[in-house]
């Protein structure tokens, strides 16, 4: 019976180190996703380029994350 509170306390231990890893890493991968926004519009005037192309840029930018987790799946 000892033995298996130990396991259950070593499990808990394991969950919380997952959850505070998985809150940095989505600190961590918030700011280029959301950064462009404010920032096209600097972009779409020192490239030279109208609004279609500005928003296919924005549109591309953030779908390389989406294609990114489908492709290594859930955990």
């Amino acid at each position: 019976m000892r033995k298996t509170i130990g396991i259950k306390e070593n499990n808990a231990k394991i969950s919380v180190i997952w959850v505070i890893s998985i809150l940095f890493i989505a600190a961590n991968l918030r700011a280029p996703i959301t950064s462009i926004g404010p920032l096209i519009s600097l972009i779409r005037d020192d490239t030279g380029i109208n609004n279609a192309v500005a928003g296919m840029v924005t549109t591309t930018f953030c779908g390389r994350f989406f294609y990114a987790k489908e492709s290594f799946g859930t955990v």
